[in-house]
């Protein structure tokens, strides 16, 4: 696709607001100014394509759809759906804390996500589960969003090439002691369980179980 057309199509998405703006990306909501549908653009300096490539096949109501994504001037340009709604760390200040059955359910529902993602050749890593990468909408239902870092396992790789996530939801894979695999999301997902049951991390407050 050459310039003008991408060009093009860049001049179709009228911008609404900026969301989030830093080195690595920048967030906006946008309205396609023909069909007036409103989506989130996402402008990646550092990005897998073949990640989105993957994820753009998955038919999966908890993964915000993608509506198209290119290349342009050595970024990704990425629409998707825009999600209406409150991410879980916002549910979180407010409550301070989340019932055991609303955190069973919504650990499912990523579970189901990461059944899809997992189950790909070769898996793909989420690397960056937590509160605020978790939208629920404002009809209920829970979407893992933001695949940024997310990679593809190497069967070869000894560890990660890019040492990537959050802190206190990352294991250890995540800073470079071995390449990070499904069981880094997993790990991350336990930590996500105790913090929306006891509003706090692990090392300093445990769950007392499910």
């Amino acid at each position: 696709m050459n310039n003008l057309k991408l060009e093009y199509k860049l001049s179709l998405y009228d911008i609404l607001t900026e969301i989030n703006k830093n080195e690595k990306s920048e967030v906006y909501l946008v309205q396609h100014n023909q069909t007036d549908n409103i989506y989130i653009k996402k402008v990646l300096k550092n990005y897998n394509i073949e990640v989105f490539k993957n994820i753009e096949k998955l038919e999966n109501i908890h993964i915000p759809y993608i509506h198209e994504f290119f290349e342009f001037e050595d970024k990704l340009i990425l629409i998707e759906e825009f999600v209406n709604g409150s991410t879980l760390e916002d549910l979180l200040k407010e409550a301070k804390n989340i019932s055991e059955i609303k955190t069973i359910k919504y650990a499912l529902d990523i579970c189901n996500v990461l059944k899809n993602l997992h189950s790909l050749d070769p898996p793909i890593i989420h690397r960056d589960i937590k509160p605020s990468n978790i939208i629920i909408s404002n009809d209920g239902v829970l979407k893992l969003i933001d695949y940024d870092i997310s990679r593809k396992y190497n069967k070869d790789g000894n560890c990660d090439t890019m040492i990537m996530g959050t802190q206190e939801y990352a294991s250890p894979e995540h800073f470079g002691f071995s390449q990070t695999d499904c069981r880094s999301d997993i790990y991350s997902l336990g930590v996500l369980m105790n913090v929306l049951t006891t509003g706090s991390y692990p090392k300093y407050k445990k769950t007392k179980g499910f």
